[in-house]
């Protein structure tokens, strides 16, 4: 599913993905000329994989973070913590978000449903975080600094080519006083 995505990303001007219901994956499709993708479920699911097109984030959006919360709290996902949720980008980058933490993660997932809608400044706080005009490398800066500070219970996992695994990509180091990220590999 995920090679499928990223040959999208760089033809295409609709955002696509899977939701996965066990070994059933069901295509879903967003709008031309739109970064977001609408679907109904008629079950709890595995997982959700979409792509970012050209002029998305390098990165999850808000809306990611709103759709995976939603998932949560709506009691949609089979197994929260085998649940996951993954983007691919035009920028080449591959992530995945993964429930590790249930009681961290609730409340995370509460407090994003309750903040959810136009002008509220939980969107304001995370693009201070993450945003179109930040680097691949900031972005992923953001969104790590971001679920920590909210103390979200997810970790984000990113797709190494070169090994053809997920690595996790939350491990805090503390070196020289300072905060910085370390990678561990994760065979999935």
């Amino acid at each position: 599913m995920r090679e499928a995505l990223a040959s999208k990303v760089g033809t295409d001007n609709f955002e696509s993905g899977g939701i996965f219901y066990g070994e059933n994956v069901i295509g879903i499709r967003g709008g031309e000329n739109l970064h977001s993708i609408g679907f109904n479920l008629y079950d709890k699911v595995n997982g959700i994989m979409h792509n970012h097109v050209n002029g998305g984030y390098s990165i999850f959006s808000y809306a990611d973070i709103i759709a995976i919360s939603d998932l949560y709290t709506q009691n949609l996902t089979m197994q929260p913590k085998g649940f996951f949720f993954g983007v691919t980008t035009n920028q080449g980058t591959n992530y995945m978000l993964t429930i590790a933490d249930i009681s961290k993660f609730d409340s995370f997932a509460q407090k994003t449903m309750d903040n959810v809608g136009p002008g509220l400044p939980y969107q304001w706080v995370y693009e201070n975080f993450v945003n179109k005009d930040n680097s691949i490398q900031q972005n992923l800066q953001g969104l790590l600094n971001f679920l920590s500070i909210e103390n979200a219970g997810i970790e984000l996992l990113e797709y190494d080519p070169n090994s053809g695994k997920w690595i996790l990509s939350n491990m805090l180091i503390i070196m020289d006083n300072q905060l910085s990220f370390q990678t561990l590999v994760i065979k999935y």
